[in-house]
């Protein structure tokens, strides 16, 4: 099963957020990642450490699995009109749309999270009322529920997102063996 990642890079990007789940998709030999961001120049995340878009948004490249990771920067792109509909588009043809953290605003605030469950960084969770979410405070895969570190929710029934930050490796292990 050969599959595409799409991993959203962006100015403030938390550097847990999308190492632990690029790690785990890294390790797949039938997986082919890509780092998008609005340009080819260079992003410095939240500690500083630069990355290298692989892809630009305009390059319009489908993903099987996109995924937003959280960071302080977030809150610029929450009202960036750009990104938002690039969001959306990705999450026309995705199987997944996946989200890190506080990567889960983004979604909210790109439409695609109204009336569904979602979950967040708990001092950003009273935000997701706001951007037409359900709030929940538990991990949901299919039937089963329980409170752990690594919460997963669907935004659609196909679709999962991720929030965590001190455990994102977990959530890439555990989201890896769903696609799978």
């Amino acid at each position: 099963m050969n599959f595409t990642v799409g991993f959203l890079v962006f100015p403030g990007l938390q550097l847990l957020d999308l190492a632990g789940p690029y790690e785990m998709f890294a390790a797949l030999s039938d997986c082919e990642i890509h780092l998008f961001w609005k340009t080819r120049e260079p992003v410095a995340c939240s500690t500083g450490m630069r990355f290298y878009p692989t892809t630009t948004l305009d390059e319009g490249l489908p993903v099987d699995v996109l995924c937003i990771s959280g960071g302080a920067g977030i809150n610029a792109l929450l009202l960036d009109q750009e990104v938002q509909a690039w969001v959306q588009r990705q999450a026309m043809t995705a199987q997944f749309v996946t989200s890190v953290c506080t990567g889960t605003l983004l979604l909210g605030a790109a439409g695609l999270l109204t009336g569904r469950r979602a979950t967040t960084h708990w001092r950003y969770h009273d935000l997701l009322a706001e951007l037409g979410a359900i709030p929940v405070r538990r991990l949901v895969i299919g039937q089963f529920s329980a409170e752990i570190s690594v919460k997963i929710v669907h935004p659609r029934p196909d679709q999962y997102s991720g929030i965590s930050y001190s455990s994102s490796a977990s959530w890439g292990a555990n989201f890896r063996d769903i696609v799978r």
